[in-house]
């Protein structure tokens, strides 16, 4: 933070030539930018990103959603005996089983919110799109 600071001091206030505050400028809305597409990203993400499913679908694979992780984060010695570490890649076949039999006692009729995965092309065009409109900031052409 410091650097930039200083950067952006220099180029405001030393550099004659404009060349440095045109760059301070330039970077300054492409971190905007960046910044914003994570907004609208994440905003997207929790939009279309979680699905109801009957609890006795839960498989190996699936993706528990945040609200569903912090519901039985709240049970800690359930969470800590049964559940345990959850991997990026999605639950267990053991942690499946643990959360089925834990609805089948708890919530007969409950569903469980489990998160759909996207491909992650959209976000790479994306990035593409913005480095293009960057004028090569990031990658030159």
């Amino acid at each position: 933070g410091l650097i930039v600071v200083g950067y952006g001091v220099y180029a405001f206030g030393f550099d004659e030539s404009g060349t440095a505050r045109y760059e301070f400028i330039n970077i300054g809305w492409l971190a905007i930018s960046i910044i914003l597409f994570r907004f609208m990203y994440d905003a997207y993400l929790k939009a279309t990103d979680e699905v109801e499913i009957p609890w006795s679908a839960l498989r190996r694979g699936m993706i528990l959603s945040d609200e569903t992780v912090k519901k039985f984060k709240e049970r800690e010695q359930f969470f800590k005996e049964k559940i345990g570490a959850l991997s990026p890649d999605g639950i267990d076949e053991e942690q499946a089983g643990a959360l089925r039999e834990w609805f089948e006692t708890n919530e007969p009729e409950g569903q469980v919110a489990v998160a759909r995965t996207i491909p992650f092309a959209p976000a790479l065009f994306i990035g593409t799109v913005l480095t293009l409109i960057a004028h090569g900031l990031i990658v030159v052409l």
